[in-house]
């Protein structure tokens, strides 16, 4: 890759094939019979490579968004398709700014720091942005660097800063499913990393989902349902907490690839994304006994489940990247080290 890019637009959608799509859109979303082909989304700020630029589009990897290809295991950066008037190359010095994270579902950069001032641009829940001073909670306004150079303002509550220091996991946990309540009752869309928003094709899928949370709380994981499985370490799901991970490896698949997942929340509930084989189609909360038909000490690695129909017919199985201390950090460096715009450790071993 001859050099770092990033997001210059609010939102790049990352496309399977050189093509957009304008709606108009219904959800689950659809275009006549087919599945839209979205890949994932990409915010402001986020980092990219060019593998190769056409007239219209330009192929892009994604370091930040890991994925499995079909018929390999290997863990590798999702590639699609943007187009070339969303990114521009990234600037040393603006990758050595501190990182931070929008955590509003939409933010407008102000000139000045008062809520009166002009906007600049606004992005949304996800975005990264740069510091140009430590950040200190107690003051009301962050001054901030756009990827163009430009100095802003972003109301301090907005965005989160993280470095290597971390809370106890308990802290860690709660930080991750917070937001939760963000996304409740959106509309699923397949391939969709974000927040709903009648502005552009947006909404989450269940991995899609996931990521984005971890990523708000600065915590680095694949992107993709099967990468995640593959990442995860694996746990008894008695001992499953906040954050944790159930992955589904479906019949109609031959039980050999997860291609479905949901996130633990505590109490016996999980959060989901719920996919095209479900009705209604909006990420929502339910309980495990009301999901599965039996309580979690039912539940075991590889254990079978009948949902919705014969065709959803799933083997469970469980997975943590906070499992130690030592589990969460690293996935705080890789997080760190990917807004510095060094890949070298993301992709697993």
């Amino acid at each position: 890759y001859a050099e770092i890019m990033l997001v210059s637009e609010p939102v790049a959608h990352v496309w399977v094939h050189q093509k957009t799509y304008a709606g108009p859109y219904k959800y689950p979303l659809t275009l006549g019979r087919g599945a839209i082909p979205l890949f994932t989304h990409a915010f402001y700020g986020e980092l990219l490579f060019v593998k190769k630029n056409m007239t219209d589009f330009a192929m892009v990897a994604l370091p930040g968004q890991l994925c499995t290809f079909k018929g390999s295991e290997d863990i590798l950066p999702l590639v699609g398709y943007v187009q070339p008037q969303q990114i521009q190359q990234a600037s040393p010095a603006w990758l050595a700014l501190q990182p931070l994270v929008v955590v509003i579902p939409s933010l407008c950069v102000k000139k000045t720091p008062c809520e009166q001032g002009d906007v600049l641009i606004t992005v949304p829940f996800g975005s990264m942005l740069r510091a140009t001073g430590v950040p200190v909670d107690r003051q009301e306004w962050q001054e901030i660097m756009l990827v163009d150079g430009q100095q802003g303002y972003v109301p301090t509550s907005a965005v989160k800063y993280y470095d290597q220091s971390l809370p106890v996991l308990s802290e860690l946990r709660e930080t991750v499913c917070v937001r939760k309540d963000l996304f409740i009752g959106q509309p699923y869309c397949f391939g969709g990393r974000s927040i709903f928003t009648a502005s552009y094709l947006s909404g989450a899928d269940c991995s899609g989902l996931t990521h984005l949370l971890y990523h708000a709380a600065g915590l680095f994981i694949p992107r993709l349902a099967h990468a995640q499985f593959l990442a995860a370490q694996p746990i008894d799901p008695m001992a499953m907490q906040p954050g944790d991970l159930i992955f589904f490896k479906r019949k109609k698949k031959k039980y050999l690839t997860v291609t479905h997942m949901a996130m633990y929340l505590g109490d016996g509930k999980v959060l989901e994304a719920p996919g095209l084989l479900s009705s209604p189609l909006k990420v929502h909360m339910i309980a495990i006994k009301d999901y599965f038909g039996v309580p979690l000490e039912k539940l075991y690695q590889g254990c079978e489940v009948m949902q919705y129909n014969d065709r959803a017919h799933s083997k469970l199985y469980f997975g943590s990247f906070l499992a130690t201390p030592e589990a969460a950090l690293e996935a705080r460096k890789k997080f760190l080290a990917l807004q510095r715009g060094d890949f070298s450790a993301l992709v697993p071993a």
